[in-house]
C-alpha cells in the first residue's frame, strides 16, 4: 500500500512539473517578479486544483524561485549602475533621512533628504546597491 500510495504521489506530481518549469522559464524571460503560493481558501480557485502540492514542497517551490527572483532583479539594477534615470520622489522623508523613489523602470533608489524634491521627477545617477530591500543609493544631476 506504501509503494503505491508513493507511486502514485509520485505520478502526481511530475504530471505538473512541466508547470514548474514553465513557471521557471517565464521568470526567465522576466526582469524579476513577485513569488507568492497558492492558497487553499473557501471561495478560491486553488480549492479546484484536482491534487494537493504540500507545504513543504509548496515553500520549496517558492524559495528557488523567490532566489532566481532575487538573481534576476541584482543583473537587472547591475545593468543600470552607473547610468542616469528619471526618478518620480512622491513622499517626504523617511525616518531613515532618505528619500525614495522609482525610476522610469522601476528601480527603488534613494537619495538624502530634500523635502523640495516631494511630487517631483529628478534626474539621479545610480550608484550602489544599498543591500536591503531592493534600494538602490543615487545622486542627483
Amino acid at each position: 500500500m506504501l509503494a503505491s500510495a508513493t507511486i502514485s504521489s509520485v505520478e502526481r506530481e511530475s504530471r505538473h512539473l512541466p508547470n514548474t518549469a514553465r513557471n521557471a522559464s517565464f521568470c526567465l524571460a522576466m526582469r524579476f517578479s513577485r513569488i507568492m503560493s497558492n492558497s487553499e481558501r473557501p471561495d478560491t480557485m486553488a480549492l479546484k486544483i484536482p491534487y494537493v502540492v504540500d507545504q513543504h514542497t509548496k515553500h520549496l517551490r517558492t524559495r528557488r524561485m523567490m532566489a532566481l527572483s532575487d538573481r534576476k532583479l541584482a543583473a537587472f539594477t547591475q545593468k543600470y549602475l552607473g547610468t542616469v534615470r528619471q526618478v518620480l520622489f512622491e513622499h517626504a522623508v523617511d525616518d531613515d533621512g532618505l528619500m525614495k523613489g522609482f525610476t522610469d523602470n522601476y528601480l527603488r533608489v534613494a537619495v538624502p533628504a530634500d523635502t523640495r524634491l516631494s511630487n517631483t521627477i529628478v534626474n539621479v545617477r545610480l550608484v550602489e546597491p544599498l543591500g536591503h530591500d531592493d534600494l538602490i543609493k543615487a545622486e542627483i544631476v
